[in-house]
């Protein structure tokens, strides 16, 4: 679809005014925003760089940052599978720093396409018992917070 179709008299005929044109490309450019950010979240969690994927993520508003978190490359992993597969705890930290506690508990559960969550990946070859560990705090963290609506804090 061409988002510069010529503006003509007809067209305001059709229902496409200035403004519903406007609101069309403006629309897709918010899309296509979203894609590129779910795409440098992933890139940044693959590549290890932790300073990049807190930029990012400290640059989108809560509701904006849990996209990112929840899209599921071709292999159904989502970054926390990724940074999970590598053993990178603290990437794993920023992650679930970035959402909510309701959000958490949806997020840990997802599942990749070989049917594994993030923890059970945490456990395979290349995950580490701290990314398991830290893993298994902030399901045990957020299950508290959301069922007795306090906070937790674990040093």
């Amino acid at each position: 679809m061409c988002l510069f179709r010529k503006y003509t008299p007809d067209s305001v005929d059709q229902g496409l005014n200035v403004p519903n044109y406007l609101d069309l490309i403006s629309r897709n450019i918010a899309a296509n925003v979203l894609i590129a950010v779910i795409v440098a979240v992933h890139y940044a969690v693959k590549q290890g760089d932790k300073y990049s994927l807190k930029t990012l993520l400290d640059n989108l508003s809560h509701k904006q940052r849990v996209q990112p978190l929840f899209t599921q490359d071709r292999d159904g992993n989502t970054a926390l599978h990724e940074a999970t597969l590598q053993g990178q705890t603290e990437t794993v930290k920023t992650l679930l720093d970035n959402v909510a506690p309701e959000q958490q508990l949806q997020l840990l559960p997802v599942k990749n396409r070989k049917s594994n969550t993030a923890s059970q990946e945490a456990s395979g070859r290349f995950g580490t018992t701290d990314t398991m560990r830290t893993l298994e705090h902030y399901q045990i963290a957020a299950n508290y917070k959301v069922n007795y609506r306090k906070t937790v804090k674990f040093t």
